[in-house]
């Protein structure tokens, strides 16, 4: 089993977003899933962003760090996982 774990700079769990925030809306922290990519999918504060980083900080792989798209304040990113506790950054 591959456990999915955010760590987000901001924090994203306030009902009032400041300028900076994002919200992960189709996982859950500590969410355990079963397969070694995971796609997020959320909101972003700053309509005007056009992309989104993803690094796992649980990785050593040169792919820990994935950059997503963004758009009108939604985004979709890609997450590489390894076998374990996933520690993700936005």
């Amino acid at each position: 089993n591959m456990t999915l774990l955010w760590v987000i700079a901001w924090s994203c769990f306030s009902s009032f977003l400041d300028a900076n925030e994002v919200r992960v809306t189709n996982y859950e922290a500590g969410s355990t899933i079963r397969y070694p990519v995971a796609l997020l999918r959320g909101e972003l504060m700053d309509r005007s962003e056009k992309e989104i980083v993803v690094e796992n900080e649980s990785s050593q792989r040169a792919s820990r760090r994935i950059v997503g798209v963004a758009l009108d304040g939604r985004f979709r990113a890609l997450a590489e996982l390894v076998p374990g506790e996933n520690r993700l950054r936005l």
